[in-house]
């Protein structure tokens, strides 16, 4: 296929090619001669057929009809409203069968997806246009805790844990990163349920194409991650104005009211931003809602998320996918009770800490997360006290006295 304003585009065609023309070349005034001379050429060269666009002069002159009639070329008009590049577009799609199958995207595809990263348009918008053109095609992106990040069109909701199973099974391509910032309960992964129809090459492309636009978000991110840290200061800080609270949650991209919910994390790990990473995954999964993820002082992550119907339940119950992405790396959470307002965000930060204490010395080679509300018993209270308080003592008088005989004077 090509696309030609030429008065004379013989050189240009080759035989049994589609020929696209907006009909810039016609004008009303020696039409008929021109129109017989870019017809002339089209069959002297072996078009297949001429494609006519009707947004110049309104409709295809009759002249051209004429002409593309003596000379047996076939003519079909294209109406305004239809892109051409949707037609060279689809007819590349369609003839992919054809190809050699290690072909990859066609160049305009390319330069829309790199344009799109370059507008920092997100994972759903580039599978969208990625895909837009593939006859039936179905493609999914996937966490590797299951979460779907982008899908098709129409494409069917995949549940967390059968993403989980599919992934482990070894369907899907690594969205590969350079970046640290992305960590390992994080990376993307493209999915296509029946891949056979579209070259391997161009889904490597198009992970490519992905990888850098997980990369933008994250570079995006570390400049969010810096605030949620100065948020995180201002809470652990004793008699924090609420005034600054609220400035600092607005900074983060969180509405200045209530209610909240925070839960903090961490695994032990010396990895940089694992935690971070594992908490972002887990409130992602939560919910679709704004979070604000970072680092206490102390190195504990937190995330302060708005509170939804059930924040603490839905972040609880992905929590094993997400722990399951590192294996060997024990993944402990706190989730503090809702708060209602920026004043009350120091008390449910100090929940979700004390939360936190029993799901590390309740299990601490495997991941837990804890909810503030359920420590209700004396031993689960008991859990968020250090050890060695916790240790009982017997009383120095203790040995010297039997029961139902009269104490000794010292004791």
């Amino acid at each position: 296929m090509t696309a030609t304003d030429l008065e004379d585009p013989a050189r240009f065609v080759r035989p049994g090619e589609v020929v696209l023309s907006g009909l810039v070349w016609w004008t009303a005034e020696g039409g008929r001669d021109k129109s017989e001379r870019f017809v002339a050429a089209l069959r002297t060269a072996g078009a297949a057929v001429l494609l006519a666009g009707e947004e110049t002069h309104g409709s295809v002159p009759d002249d051209l009809i004429e002409a593309c009639a003596r000379h047996g070329v076939p003519l079909a008009a294209v109406s305004a409203h239809i892109m051409f590049r949707a037609i060279t577009d689809t007819v590349y799609f369609q003839q992919w069968g054809e190809l050699n199958r290690l072909h990859a995207l066609p160049e305009n595809v390319r330069v829309r997806l790199s344009r799109l990263v370059a507008q920092d348009a997100g994972p759903a918008v580039i599978v969208a246009s990625a895909f837009a053109h593939v006859d039936r095609a179905t493609a999914y992106v996937f966490t590797p805790a299951g979460r779907t990040v982008a899908a098709t069109k129409g494409a069917r909701p995949v549940p967390a844990r059968e993403a989980v199973a599919l992934l482990a099974n070894g369907a899907g391509i690594t969205v590969s990163v350079d970046s640290d910032a992305v960590s390992s309960y994080e990376r993307w992964h493209l999915y296509l349920p029946e891949p056979g129809g579209t070259p391997p090459h161009m889904l490597h492309e198009i992970a490519a194409i992905l990888a850098r636009s997980q990369e933008a978000r994250a570079r995006r991110r570390a400049a969010e991650h810096q605030a949620a840290d100065e948020l995180g200061a201002l809470l652990c800080a004793p008699g924090a104005e609420a005034a600054a609270v609220e400035r600092a949650l607005r900074t983060c991209g969180l509405p200045a009211q209530g209610p909240y919910r925070v839960i903090v994390a961490e695994t032990g790990s010396q990895r940089a931003g694992l935690a971070e990473g594992a908490l972002t995954e887990a409130v992602a999964h939560a919910g679709p809602g704004r979070a604000s993820v970072g680092r206490l002082p102390d190195g504990t992550a937190f995330a302060v998320v708005p509170e939804t119907e059930d924040a603490a339940g839905g972040c609880a119950e992905f929590w094993p996918l997400v722990a399951a992405c590192e294996p060997f790396v024990p993944l402990h959470g706190g989730i503090g009770s809702p708060a209602a307002g920026p004043q009350d965000l120091n008390g449910a930060l100090s929940e979700a800490r004390y939360a936190l204490a029993p799901a590390r010395t309740t299990a601490s080679d495997s991941s837990s997360v804890v909810d503030s509300s359920s420590l209700t018993g004396l031993d689960t209270l008991l859990t968020g006290i250090p050890a060695e308080v916790r240790t009982p003592t017997a009383p120095s008088w203790a040995p010297c006295w039997t029961p139902g005989t009269p104490p000794p004077p010292h004791c």
